[in-house]
């Protein structure tokens, strides 16, 4: 019965598909307004930080940085300053550091 398994999603996932360019050409790609360039642009402000860091589910495991949510909630306005002062450092220079 798994080899029927295997057999059923074989044949509804690897289907031989054509590409037509021409269809391709004809969606309309989305256009931004200067004004909303301009703020997708702009550094993320302390607010935007402190909002994030608020939306940080508690109790999931950390990322590579190895820093759980709970410790960045907990550091409170500190922690946020500081992170939004990283945040801006690499947003301005457009580099980060590897470790």
């Amino acid at each position: 019965q798994l080899n029927r398994w295997k057999e059923y999603f074989d044949e509804m996932l690897n289907v031989d598909t054509t590409i037509n360019e021409q269809v391709l050409q004809q969606i309309p790609s989305p256009t931004v307004d200067d004004e909303e360039l301009s703020r997708q642009d702009a550094v993320p402000t302390l607010d935007e930080v402190v909002k994030a860091i608020g939306q940080i589910k508690n109790k999931k495991a950390p990322g590579k940085d190895d820093v759980p949510a709970e410790l960045l909630k907990a550091g409170g306005h500190y922690i946020a300053e500081w992170l939004h002062e990283i945040i801006r450092d690499v947003w301005e220079q457009e580099f980060m550091i590897k470790e």
